[in-house]
């Protein structure tokens, strides 16, 4: 089937580079010769094309790439006018040189200028649907993962194994155990259901979208395979976040006591069995599970793992102790830290530990609604309204306003989203119905006026 093919840029590179301003963007491409090229061909154009994914690569790894969303590269720009260029020479689309295309937008992270390479490329191979889909997980477009996961496989391709672990990740972040399960009887089909890559993508899969027994047992299953940390390490954070403290806490000292040491935690080993720690109160373990990564293993705490520590302290009531801890690790300057001091402050309703940790975090984030949220909850639950209009008052004149939530479900083959205080849903009217019958049911069996929050601080 014909493709149409419009060209990026109508004129030579070296002509285009002259006038572009930014630096960066002009030194991707060679210097123009003295005289024009009197025949271009495959090798001048393949030199151009590598020069670019060279400048690429020097680029990202200095970090000189402007993250803001919608904006694209002054390599992505260069890029495109060496794609012109080929484009004119007729060889854009083929073979290694139009993968070559795809990669370099890939890598700039210029998702419309790949698709368009993808699209034009005259045959598709595994390595070209691996560009594309890296691409879409890489700036979180998981629905476009599974949707370009599910061509490639209607197209005949070939998966391999980087593919597979792509489309897990992202069933994993939509939470969509039936697509897992799916893409798991595809990768049963093609024989990758032994490598580890695989098997990790799956045990994370799995334990994201709440199914723990079929993530532990391709876990159990992997056997000699579990040689790498990101296996054992999927497992553990699995478990932490599903509530199976325990089990957590077990696979953590099974993999410490591995034979001759083959798998090592890291510090995400450490920040999964904090978390479970903290969801089930494990304090005492928690606290033995810090001091063994600080002083046996030598890992140095992240923010995270310190605001973990803060969590584990401040939510099971050693609210002082977690104010030593954020003194003890200068952490002061940190709003995570401050955030989960908090939110400790506010569940155990201690109205001068969380003036103090609002201010510190207003301080940091003066734009976050969150800490004058909590705060007003526990100004309210101690009843005193005063504070609460005060800072109400404090948020319109700072034009703070609270961002409303999101969540999504999928039932079938339609996933839903919803947006707190939007009623634009088709079936709007039934899912309010049935959410006041459930509030009448609540309050029939218990008091659920304490558990009121004062969130809507923006409104009224």
């Amino acid at each position: 089937m014909h493709r149409s093919r419009r060209c990026l840029c109508s004129t030579s590179p070296a002509l285009q580079a002259r006038n572009f301003s930014n630096q960066l963007a002009f030194s991707a491409l060679p210097r123009p010769p003295a005289q024009p090229l009197s025949t271009p061909n495959f090798y001048s154009y393949d030199q151009l094309l590598e020069t670019c994914l060279q400048r690429c690569r020097q680029a990202k790894a200095h970090h000189q790439f402007d993250e803001t969303p919608h904006r694209v590269s002054p390599i992505s720009t260069a890029g495109k006018l060496v794609h012109g260029y080929g484009i004119k020479l007729g060889v854009s689309s083929e073979g290694r040189l139009g993968n070559a295309i795809l990669d370099l937008y890939t890598k700039c992270g210029d998702v419309d200028s790949a698709e368009k390479a993808f699209d034009w490329l005259e045959s598709r191979d595994v390595s070209a649907w691996n560009s594309i889909l890296l691409l879409y997980s890489k700036k979180a477009a998981s629905f476009s993962v599974v949707r370009c996961f599910g061509l490639l496989w209607n197209e005949g391709v070939a998966p391999n194994e980087f593919t597979f672990a792509i489309a897990l990740s992202a069933c994993a972040r939509l939470a969509n155990v039936d697509c897992g399960r799916q893409v798991h009887n595809n990768l049963l089909k093609t024989g990758f259901d032994s490598d580890e890559m695989t098997c990790s993508a799956l045990v994370d899969m799995y334990a994201k979208c709440g199914d723990v027994e079929s993530s532990m047992q391709v876990f159990e299953e992997m056997g000699g395979s579990k040689g790498n940390v990101i296996s054992w390490n999927s497992m553990i954070v699995g478990l932490a976040k599903n509530g199976y403290a325990e089990d957590a806490l077990r696979v953590f000292w099974d993999m410490t006591k591995n034979l001759n040491n083959v798998v090592v935690p890291d510090d995400v080993t450490f920040l999964g069995v904090l978390t479970a720690c903290s969801h089930a109160g494990m304090v005492s373990e928690g606290r033995q599970i810090f001091n063994l990564m600080v002083n046996q293993y030598e890992i140095q705490p992240r923010i995270d793992h310190c605001a973990c520590m803060v969590d584990l302290l401040g939510r099971w009531g050693f609210l002082e102790e977690a104010e030593e801890f954020i003194s003890t690790f200068n952490l002061e300057s940190d709003a995570k830290i401050w955030a989960t001091m908090l939110g400790a402050c506010r569940t155990h309703g201690d109205e001068g530990r969380g003036q103090r940790a609002a201010e510190k975090l207003i301080e940091l984030e003066p734009q976050n609604s969150s800490p004058y949220v909590l705060l007003s909850n526990i100004h309210a639950a101690s009843g005193n309204w005063d504070e609460v209009r005060s800072l109400r008052r404090s948020m319109k004149e700072k034009g703070v306003k609270k961002l409303p939530g999101c969540s999504w479900i999928t039932v079938g083959q339609t996933t839903s989203f919803f947006v707190a205080g939007e009623i634009s849903h088709s079936r709007a009217g039934d899912i309010g119905s049935a959410l006041r019958d459930l509030m009448a049911l609540m309050k029939d069996l218990c008091d659920i006026d304490s558990f009121y929050n004062v969130e809507d601080l923006s409104s009224g």
